[in-house]
C-alpha cells in the first residue's frame, strides 16, 4: 500500500500522470511507486515490493484513490501540475510530509 496516505493531486487534469510513475518518499525513507496506467487504473509498488491494483479519479485539484474494498482516500489540494520532472511535497493530516516526484514510464 502507499506510504502514509499520499497520492499526488494534479492541476492539469491528470494528463501528466497517465503512463508515468510517481515516486513517494516519507520522512523515514520508505519509498512507494505509483504507476498511472490509464485515466482510471493505477498500480502501487509498496516499500516491501508488493504490487496492489487500484483506481483513481480527479476531484477538483485532488486525486482520490481506492484499493479493493478500502474507502476512497483523497489528497489535500495541490496546485502544481504533475508532469514528468516535477516534484514537491504533500502534507499529511498528521503534519508529516511526503516527497513526490514524477518520472517517465513504469519505473519498477
Amino acid at each position: 500500500m502507499l506510504i502514509g496516505s499520499a497520492s499526488v493531486a494534479i492541476a492539469n487534469n491528470g494528463a501528466g500522470l497517465v503512463g508515468n510513475t510517481v515516486i513517494l518518499k516519507n520522512d523515514v525513507g520508505d519509498v512507494s511507486k505509483v504507476y498511472y496506467s490509464s485515466k482510471k487504473a493505477m498500480e502501487v509498488q509498496g516499500p516491501d515490493g508488493h504490487l496492489t491494483q487500484g483506481k483513481w479519479r480527479l476531484l477538483g485539484d485532488k486525486i482520490c484513490s481506492t484499493f479493493g474494498d478500502t474507502a476512497e482516500d483523497c489528497t489535500a489540494p495541490i496546485r502544481q501540475p504533475a508532469i514528468v520532472g516535477s516534484s514537491g511535497t504533500i502534507e499529511e493530516t498528521n503534519g508529516k510530509f511526503i516527497k513526490w516526484e514524477v518520472v517517465a514510464g513504469k519505473a519498477y
